[in-house]
């Protein structure tokens, strides 16, 4: 008897322990999805207004840095018809020469702050954006229980995928 109880305890055992390992099995079963993150972004009203923000932004910056580029051209050719005139002294022809290098440095000056104002308006209005959005992929997963959720906006981030489910309409419905 005591054999006997035994092996049913065995069996029992082991009846457990595949029961166990299948549930594991079940339970870590990962779910993956994927999107396109640029094309998401790229249909939503808030990033489309964000980019035209940064656009007016480029055109007006773009606007003066010609202004200052006409100026110095002017600049330019007013002396040389000085110069060929002969209407220019050799102490005035040196001072309006380091006057037009002002303008250069300060040309090239403007220059790189209007960089600077672009990379900062990016930021300022793309950030919350982008926030934003991962929020919303975040949730999505966490409500439908993916573990992996891969960008094929990134060139190369996907090598291969089988079995994913596109997740874009989700994140998209949390994002307006």
């Amino acid at each position: 008897m005591i054999i006997k109880l035994s092996s049913s305890l065995s069996k029992l055992a082991l009846v457990i322990v595949c029961a166990f390992i299948l549930n594991t099995g079940i339970t870590n079963a990962q779910k993956f999805g994927h999107l396109n993150s640029a094309e998401l972004l790229a249909e939503t009203p808030a990033w489309k207004s964000a980019e035209q923000q940064v656009a007016d932004l480029q055109k007006n910056l773009e606007s003066q840095y010609n202004s200052k580029l006409e100026n110095y051209q002017t600049e330019i050719t007013s002396l040389q018809k000085r110069y060929e005139a002969g209407n220019i002294s050799q102490a005035e022809l040196e001072g309006e020469q380091q006057r037009i290098m002002e303008l250069e440095k300060s040309i090239a000056q403007f220059e790189l702050d209007a960089q600077q104002q672009v990379l900062k308006k990016e930021q300022e209005v793309l950030t919350p954006l982008l926030e934003n959005a991962k929020r919303a992929i975040e949730q999505v997963a966490t409500e439908n229980g993916f573990s992996y959720i891969f960008d094929t906006s990134v060139s190369s981030a996907v090598v291969f995928a089988q079995d994913t489910e596109d997740i874009k309409a989700l994140v998209k419905a949390k994002l307006q």
